[in-house]
């Protein structure tokens, strides 16, 4: 309760929140995608053992092959990139977006797959349930970014 002019007291209304521009989740889940694909393309592509040995619980001398994956890192990097020219100048970039998006569901799935398929027995749990919700979070934000902002996507 507050007091107005007149001196007597009745309640204010909340001031409404502005509404947010349509290309503000557009942005959101774009950054995060940047960040999550630098998260993991600079360990994969400059320190592998930094990834799979130290974080995700492995062991150096079982995970040769995944030591010989830098290129991947360096494809995430470049995806992230991507992501920034995305933010840069958005107009034009839907199908851009819409890559990500299903890049980021395709990893998903191949993640759940690969862990029903008991294929990370050389990780700890933690690890991969991290990376399937965070991947899977990302997909659905970056799938609802591209619908709330395809005005600012579209030519």
């Amino acid at each position: 309760m507050t007091d107005n002019l007149e001196g007597s007291t009745t309640p204010q209304p909340a001031p409404k929140p502005e509404p947010l521009q349509p290309g503000t989740h557009l942005r959101l889940s774009v950054l995060i995608y940047v960040g999550i694909n630098v998260v993991y393309g600079l360990p994969i592509a400059l320190w592998p053992d930094l990834i799979w040995d130290t974080v995700a619980g492995g062991d150096s001398a079982e995970l040769v092959g995944l030591m010989s994956a830098r290129w991947a890192g360096a494809i995430l990097l470049a995806w992230a990139v991507g992501g920034l020219l995305v933010l840069t100048r958005p107009q034009g970039r839907q199908t851009m977006v819409t890559t990500f998006a299903l890049q980021t569901s395709f990893a998903t799935v191949a993640l759940i797959v690969s862990a029903l398929a008991d294929e990370f027995v050389w990780a700890d749990t933690w690890f991969v349930l991290f990376a399937i919700v965070a991947i899977g979070a990302e997909s659905l934000y970056l799938w609802y970014g591209r619908w709330a902002g395809r005005e600012v996507l579209s030519d």
